[in-house]
């Protein structure tokens, strides 16, 4: 690595020197395009009018930068400019050599304005760079400093700040960069100390241009000077070095950054005690890392939140609130996104959150059939609306504040007094689960949807319904009103299809049909030119109301899109999307350009199997990975990666040489057991995968999925069938022992049993609720288990019902027989598993999960039970006695992460971290 003082002219670009000397204190600063165009005429330059607009502007408009620039543009890049930008490598050696004679006439302090602009990647106030300048400075002295490098023309001023032009900016980026790495092979950290390599509370994009130009040279020249252990370990002696001393700074969160992003394993890493100052953390696991007594201002960790189900936003956009499938409500501060408050309360999955007018009040809406008002600056909750008969899928507040609207999957809509929390009135009259309601932008009209296919327009004032809209061919998800043209409404249905409505006539002015799955969410603008929408494509779309034109499409989620929300601030649209796959990402609408990522970690043991033979036990969730644990031993013997979302089922194969699984990920793969290869996997499906079964024979495997097939895979000839659609998204499969019947059971409440030869359907059976639960509870008898919460037994001869027994009081999720006894277990959502006589309805024994019970699985020899969870844990009971004699839990990214007198955290955050793993011991 060159020094500064050592010349780093290219052949051919060096001559002239003394003629920049002539010229290098005038002020030739900002000439037009045409100037430059007239300038460089004879360089044989190529572009568009915007590509020298934009040339100009990287270079400042300074002619000397512009002519020192043309030759290697010329000789590098065949004179395309398109392609020099592109690139985005302004700073050649003779500019270099220029940039340098200047900066290195500059005082100490002016350099370290300099530093700050080329590391922060953006214009700062001098409020900012007083605040952050290490050691501090005067805001007096700050002022005289920038004004100083104003005159030498080595910064620019606008609205936001001070800034760099993007020649002087990657020309003190690499500067900067060079020294850093100079001074830590020397095992010095004075730049290193003083200096973040990030603003991890940053916008992403500007994060990730911090990653790129600033860390990854850094950690390349490290990585060249010592072997990647060896750089791990001189790191770690800086901030031991730096622990001595006691002064504040940036080594510590640096050698983190830096550790990252070499992937270095921090296990047992000793931070403690020193200033942990802008580290970013998200994504990485800090098993048995101290950092006691750190100051931990502006790090930025991995969060504790689930699926996120609901989104909403504050009046002031000052607070987001975020409903999850935990049941849990979380609050951040949106400047920072610090997490400020946990609401607890509900026991099942908030559907629905909504800020009232003043902001003072948050309403919830539950799956267990409550809807919450919330204190926001306590997060006490100030009453629970009881009345509902099944799941509340909505909530809203009127314009005015007065009043608050719940729709349910009872089919009503109800109307409450927000004063007293007093039920005013009961709307009926749709015909199945109503899933939105919501208030029009003067709070005269209520808009309802259902999974009857309608809309409803209610007057509020009377309750009369005024009309009902007819046109989609699914059911009707979500719904929005414009904000200033009130007759104006938007609606989602899982016919994949975005409706623009006049609610005045009931006339569809537009049908908006980009979309590849069902559109869970729909959301205006603050100002109504745009229209929003989120599907279980993982995808945002974004249309423009003046034409309808599409205008942005947003990925990068991982699993189906559940909430948006925009902020009110019009002149700064930011839109916030929550999504299955744990995370919210905040996207600048204009930019467009992704802003942050909350990214949440609850893992759950969403699904188990038995080996066959041995005692071991398979188990996957929320976190992707499969792991194959050995009871016996209490350990995980293999952690199978590969699947990038949720692993929904898996099954061993009848001999246990291998594993199925399937993902929303839309794969369906086949691991070997022995030593956990993948063996095989395929795609046919369109959606999410959600069942998989093993036929005895152990050649064929069946898959259903959430585009409504089931599909066969001949393992051996690599096969792949598709059988008829059902009517709706299969997650339920069993075969029966002799193979010779498959049965498949959907989300409209479809049993089909198909006969494997043949590949005809026998029979069609129809419940009134989704049937996710199926097993042959002895030869010719099929079980089901539907989310009403019975089970039912069928005659596989004679198609009848032969018996029916109300079994739980919520979902049920999955049925298992046992291998020898006359037991069908069956698991659910009401936290337990029971144990039932196969040929009666008589209850032999209820076990007691710790959360919702998603998965059940018997061991070979019938004595045990597993069970799985909504959390990181799997229990194992004793079949005789009910008992647990077992738990085992897949690893938190944080588990023995000290965090004992950490400062810089909030409480919530604190408690945030002790639930992913962190420990905090009494002093």
């Amino acid at each position: 690595m060159p020094g500064r003082g050592q010349s780093r002219k290219a052949a051919g670009y060096g001559a002239g020197k003394d003629r920049w000397r002539a010229v290098e204190s005038l002020p030739l600063k900002g000439i037009s395009v045409a100037d430059a165009q007239d300038i460089l005429k004879g360089s044989q330059l190529i572009g568009s009018d915007a590509d020298w607009e934009a040339l100009v502007r990287h270079y400042a408009g300074n002619p000397l930068m512009l002519q020192l620039a043309a030759a290697p543009i010329r000789d590098l890049y065949a004179g395309q400019l398109a392609d020099f930008l592109t690139s985005q490598r302004f700073a050649f050696e003779d500019v270099n050599d220029l940039l340098d004679e200047h900066v290195d006439r500059l005082s100490a302090s002016e350099q370290d304005v300099m530093h700050w602009l080329a590391l922060e990647r953006t214009a700062l106030s001098p409020d900012y760079l007083a605040e952050y300048l290490l050691p501090r400075q005067p805001i007096n002295d700050v002022w005289t400093t920038l004004s100083s490098l104003l005159r030498r023309h080595l910064v620019d001023k606008g609205q936001a700040g001070f800034f760099l032009q993007d020649i002087v900016l990657e020309y003190v980026t690499n500067r900067l960069v060079q020294t850093l790495g100079e001074e830590i092979i020397q095992g010095r950290a004075d730049h290193f100390r003083r200096f973040p390599l990030l603003n991890a509370t940053a916008r992403e994009y500007k994060r990730l241009g911090q990653e790129r130009f600033i860390a990854a040279p850094l950690a390349e020249s490290l990585r060249q000077a010592w072997p990647q252990r060896g750089m791990a370990r001189r790191l770690v002696d800086l901030v031991t070095m730096e622990r001595g001393t006691g002064l504040p700074g940036y080594t510590a969160g640096n050698s983190l950054n830096l550790l990252r992003h070499i992937g270095d394993d921090l296990t047992g890493a000793d931070f403690s005690q020193v200033s942990v100052w802008r580290a970013f953390l998200q994504g990485v696991d800090l098993h048995g890392v101290n950092l006691a007594g750190a100051d931990l201002h502006e790090t930025v960790f991995t969060e504790a939140f689930s699926s996120v189900a609901a989104l909403g936003l504050s009046p002031d956009g000052a607070l987001l609130a975020a409903g999850a499938d935990s049941g849990d409500i979380y609050l951040w501060r949106c400047r920072d996104f610090k997490r400020l408050l946990t609401l607890k309360g509900h026991s099942d999955w908030v559907r629905s959150v909504t800020f009232g007018p003043d902001g003072r009040l948050l309403a919830s809406a539950s799956s267990d059939k409550t809807v919450r008002l919330w204190d926001v600056q306590t997060g006490h909750c100030l009453c629970s609306l009881a009345g509902h008969e099944n799941r509340v899928r909505s909530v809203a507040f009127s314009p005015d504040g007065s009043l608050l609207v719940s729709a349910s999957s009872d089919q009503t809509v109800r109307l409450w007094r927000v004063a007293d929390g007093r039920l005013l009135r009961t709307l009926v009259g749709h015909q199945d689960v109503v899933w939105t309601a919501r208030f029009s932008a003067s709070g005269r009209w209520l808009a309802s949807c259902s999974y009857d296919k309608t809309i409803r327009l209610w007057d509020v004032a009377t309750g009369a319904c005024l009309r009902t809209l007819t046109g989609h061919d699914g059911c009707v998800l979500p719904l929005a009103f414009h904000p200033t043209t009130e007759h104006l409404l938007a609606s989602g249905s899982d016919d994949k299809t975005v409706r623009l409505w006049d609610v005045r006539d009931g006339a569809c002015l537009h049908i908006f049909a980009d979309h590849e799955a069902e559109v869970r969410s729909v959301a205006f603008s603050p100002d109504g030119a745009w229209l929003a929408s989120g599907s279980h494509d993982r995808r945002v779309r974004i249309w423009r109301m003046d034409d309808y034109a599409p205008y942005r499409l947003f990925e990068g989620h991982r699993d189906a899109i559940e909430a948006l929300a925009f902020a009110p601030d019009s002149d700064a649209p930011l839109l916030y999307v929550g999504s299955h796959d744990q995370s919210i990402h905040v996207w600048d609408v204009r930019g467009p350009q992704r802003v942050r990522t909350l990214q949440g970690h609850v893992d759950r043991a969403w699904t188990v199997d038995w080996h066959p033979q041995r005692p071991w036990l398979a188990t996957g969730g929320s976190d992707g990975h499969i792991r194959i644990w050995d009871l016996d031993q209490r350990r995980c013997l293999h952690d199978l990666t590969g699947h990038s979302g949720w692993v929904e089922m898996i099954a061993f194969s009848p001999d246990g040489s291998q594993l199925a699984s399937v993902g929303n990920d839309k794969t369906v793969r086949v691991w070997d057991t022995q030593d956990g290869r993948l063996l095989l996997s395929h795609r046919q499906h369109s959606q999410p995968v959600a069942a998989v079964a093993f036929h005895p024979n152990g050649r064929l495997i069946a898959s259903g999925s959430e585009d409504s097939s089931v599909c066969l895979w001949n393992l051996n000839s690599g096969e792949l069938v598709t059988l008829p659609e059902h009517p709706n998204s299969v997650r339920g499969l069993a075969f029966s022992a002799d193979g010779h019947w498959l049965a498949s059971g959907d989300d409209d409440g479809t049993v089909r049993l198909w006969d494997i030869k043949t590949r005809y359907i026998a029979y069609t059976w129809q419940m009134d609720a989704a049937v996710w639960g199926l097993a042959f509870a002895k030869p010719g008898i099929l079980a089901s288990g539907s989310h009403d919460g019975t089970i039912r037994l069928w005659d596989i001869e004679s198609g009848a019902c032969i018996l029916t027994w109300a079994a739980h009081s919520d979902v049920i999720a999955a049925l298992a027989l046992h291998p020898y006894a006359r037991l069908l277990a069956s698991a659910s959502y009401d936290t337990t598993v029971r144990l039932w006589d196969a040929d009666t309805d008589a209850l032999v024994r209820t076990l007691q999960g710790e959360t919702r019970v998603p998965a059940i699985a018997f061991s070979p020899d019938g004595r045990l039970l597993a069970g799985g969870s909504h959390t990181e844990t799997v229990r194992i009971w004793d079949i005789e006695s009910g008992q647990v004699v077992q738990e085992i839990r897949s690893p938190r990214p944080y588990d023995g992460l000290n965090i004992t007198g950490v400062t810089g955290l909030t409480d919530a955050e604190i408690r945030m971290l002790k639930q992913l793993g962190a420990v905090e011991f009494a002093a």
